[in-house]
């Protein structure tokens, strides 16, 4: 169990939060007067990524133009992204964009066609290797940025403000990607890459199938820039440790901002046993309130300015 916690819990969060009159309103946003708030349908999305896997995702469009939070959502493995629905409500409800994929090997998302051959061939989660992992990093998440540039450019949502929420694999695979994201050299014909403004870690591991976070931590986009949430269950396994381990090496690179209304770092440990997406579905952990709140707080009322992108070939 994590014996001693160095920065605020949720309730601290909320503490620090309405010290400032940040909560006092109300998370949705206000419908005009006499109007029913129009929550647009999820819509089903073939997303091709360069080594041709057929990625089956959900995307909630968001309702505040260029000002929805797009919020890409990454289960754990033998999960999918159906694992995510309630969360991607309750987060588009306050007017985000969420994509929620089926990563490679899961739920929709086990068919390859080869993009010169046309040869099909299938992969299951059960029969992945770290060559796969860390596929979904390279191909998977970047053909997903590829969707959110394209909503980005039609005025949907802001990229600038792209928030990743992972769990246990899916956690791995954010902040791999993150480091990405920030270390991506800037384009003279206009922004690229130090998107990710939020990231949320649910059971996060030092290192998965082999695949260690250590290298993304010391990027230092990822390291000082970032706003960060993890969640860990304290029992029964080591993911609280490792959270504990992730968070302090964060926490030195902001000692400034702790206990403050520019504090952007939060370990949030639940007493449970479950872990990853299990402890979404748990009534009493409660946990959609702390991330809706974490989103709001640290990415939505940011100034992140939009602006057009280009789009490259692939």
């Amino acid at each position: 169990m994590i014996a001693r916690l160095r920065i605020l819990t949720f309730a601290g969060l909320l503490a620090v939060a309405s010290c400032y009159g940040i909560v006092e309103r109300a998370l949705a946003q206000p419908a005009a007067p006499g109007a029913e708030p129009q929550i647009p349908e999820p819509e089903l999305v073939d997303i091709r990524t360069r080594d041709g896997l057929q990625l089956k995702a959900t995307f909630y469009p968001g309702t505040l133009q260029e000002k929805s939070v797009p919020i890409l959502m990454l289960h754990d493995f033998k999960s999918s992204g159906a694992a995510f629905q309630p969360l991607a409500l309750a987060l588009q409800e306050q007017g985000h964009a969420v994509l929620v994929p089926d990563l490679r090997g899961h739920g929709s998302s086990t068919r390859f066609v080869h993009p010169i051959t046309g040869a099909v061939a299938e992969l299951q989660a059960a029969n992945m290797r770290k060559a796969d992992f860390l596929r979904i990093v390279r191909f998977d998440i970047e053909a997903l940025r590829r969707f959110l540039l394209e909503r980005n450019n039609l005025g949907e949502l802001n990229l600038n403000m792209l928030c990743l929420i992972g769990a246990e694999m899916g956690a791995m695979a954010a902040l791999n990607w993150a480091a990405m994201d920030w270390s991506a050299p800037p384009l003279p014909v206009g922004k690229q890459g130090q998107d990710v403004k939020g990231l949320v870690l649910i059971s996060p591991q030092w290192s998965y199938e082999g695949i260690p976070v250590k290298a993304a931590l010391d990027q230092p986009g990822v390291r000082s820039l970032v706003s960060v949430l993890l969640i860990a269950g304290q029992r029964g396994t080591g993911a609280a440790r490792d959270a504990e381990r992730i968070h302090d090496i964060l926490a030195r690179f902001r000692p400034d901002r702790e206990n403050t209304p520019n504090q952007d770092l939060y370990l949030l440990a639940r007493d449970t046993s479950l872990q990853g997406t299990q402890m979404l579905s748990a009534p009493d952990l409660n946990l959609t309130t702390p991330i809706v709140q974490f989103i709001k707080l640290r990415v939505a009322e940011q100034e992140f300015p939009w602006s057009e992108r280009p789009v490259l070939r692939q």
